[in-house]
């Protein structure tokens, strides 16, 4: 499995269907990182015309770049559009347990008999040349949307933004960077600005380019000055549209409105900022008079929105039987160093101290995520992670860093474990560290 291509090592590719896995496993051979140096038009549309052209047979576009917060933002858009009567076509990565979860269709995620049909005529289309898994993925995905109505379709560029292979439509309705934060920076870069920069090459001629709220200010101007260079609209959080929490509401003052409504339902102070970027993305939107939203539509939206393994609470499940009756188990698969500060930021405000199970990627700096969760928690327990040891730490590797720094942290064989043994003194027990972890728990817990 590649190392730079989290789409492609994420767990869970093995299929319940033995012919998509089939499928699956074949696309995964075929992804040389350096094919994503080219166009995405390059790349994609010889292979799309193949296919018959589905990406001219789409509804509006709505695309998003990133690196924390974008399927938060995808999801609040996709509860306010069916709100508002309209059926959502959603294309995001990677998966937490099943992988049709990636490719949603009016609303629900892709059936077997669809995905094993679209897979295997992308993959006929590729006909063995070099290309990204995820380009493959994108492929598939296209064809399975131009085979069922839609109104919408809601994009997450994979992770990079210019050279993404989803960024071959001329005019979406708008395009839209969440926060940026340092990761995958072997493949985008090691600074904020340098990544914000990939990221910002969605932006399109005359389309609004919204631009989410940063924990690093130069995000701003890089972004603004590559929309500008690519003739787009850019509208920054902050300057153009804010959104607070006061009283358990949410206030949000655009361009051209003023909305209060109740609190999103997701948890977490970030989820204030995920909420305004989707409320300023529904108003550009709006203004473009192709769809419009009533103030109920918005607000059942922010209530109705999920997003697995966000902060998520878990509320069903066979290791729930093991705490105390009021204790709560917390589930969040953020991976940087960016979600983790975030993290510890939200436990601190909780009534109750917080336990957290913690897992680590190789790929991730064990210092910058571990260090604020330190801070924060009551304790911390480093788990490996079951299945993955190509690419993860193992038990001995996690002792031996803990022993490198002044750090003070438990040790367990598996999560499972880690929770039992922290159940009788538990008030808050937090996993957290990983989308291979947050998968694993909402296979049982989803």
């Amino acid at each position: 499995m590649s190392p730079t291509d989290p789409n492609a090592a994420f767990s869970g590719l093995t299929h319940r269907n033995a012919e998509i896995s089939g499928i699956l496993d074949r696309l995964r051979i075929l992804q040389p990182q350096e094919i994503a140096t080219r166009d995405p038009k390059e790349r994609m549309l010889p292979l799309l015309e193949k296919l018959g052209n589905p990406h001219l047979k789409l509804p509006p576009v709505i695309h998003i770049a990133g690196t924390n917060g974008k399927g938060s933002v995808l999801a609040y858009l996709q509860a306010v559009f069916e709100a508002a009567g309209h059926p959502v076509h959603k294309f995001t990565s990677p998966h937490l347990v099943h992988f049709n979860e990636r490719i949603v269709t009016a609303g629900k995620d892709i059936e077997d008999t669809l995905l094993k049909e679209s897979l295997a005529a992308a993959e006929k289309a590729i006909d063995g040349q070099e290309i990204r898994f995820f380009d493959a993925i994108t492929l598939a995905a296209f064809y399975a949307f131009a085979r069922i109505p839609a109104d919408v379709l809601l994009l997450e560029t994979g992770m990079g933004g210019r050279l993404d292979s989803t960024n071959i439509f001329d005019v979406p309705l708008c395009t839209a960077l969440s926060a940026v934060s340092l990761d995958h920076t072997s493949v985008l870069g090691n600074t904020h600005e340098e990544i914000a920069r990939t990221k910002s090459g969605i932006a399109k001629p005359d389309i609004p380019f919204l631009i989410g709220a940063q924990e690093n200010s130069s995000v701003y101007d890089i972004s603004v000055r590559e929309a500008a260079a690519r003739g787009a609209v850019p509208l920054c959080a902050g300057r153009d549209w804010t959104a607070s929490e006061e009283n358990g509401l949410i206030k949000f003052s655009g361009t051209t409105h003023q909305w209060q409504m109740p609190r999103p339902a997701m948890a977490g102070t970030f989820q204030i900022q995920n909420a305004g970027l989707a409320l300023a993305m529904l108003e550009q939107i709006a203004l473009g008079k192709k769809f419009d939203f009533t103030e109920q539509a918005l607000a059942a939206g922010l209530q109705n929105a999920k997003w697995r393994g966000r902060l998520q609470r878990i509320t069903a499940g066979p290791e729930l039987a093991h705490l105390p009756e009021n204790a709560a188990l917390w589930l969040d698969g953020g991976h940087n160093a960016s979600a983790a500060q975030m993290l510890a930021a939200e436990i601190q405000k909780w009534d109750k101290p917080a336990d957290v199970i913690l897992a680590l990627s190789r790929k991730r700096d064990f210092r910058e995520i571990l260090t604020p969760l330190y801070k924060a928690a009551r304790s911390i327990t480093l788990v490996p992670l079951e299945n993955y040891e190509q690419v993860l730490y193992d038990l001995a590797d996690l002792q031996a860093l803990i022993a490198e720094t002044d750090f003070k942290a438990g040790f367990a064989p598996s999560w499972r474990e880690a929770l039992r043994s922290l159940a009788p003194q538990a008030e808050n027990i937090l996993i957290a560290g990983s989308l291979y972890l947050a998968g694993d728990v909402l296979k049982e817990h989803g």
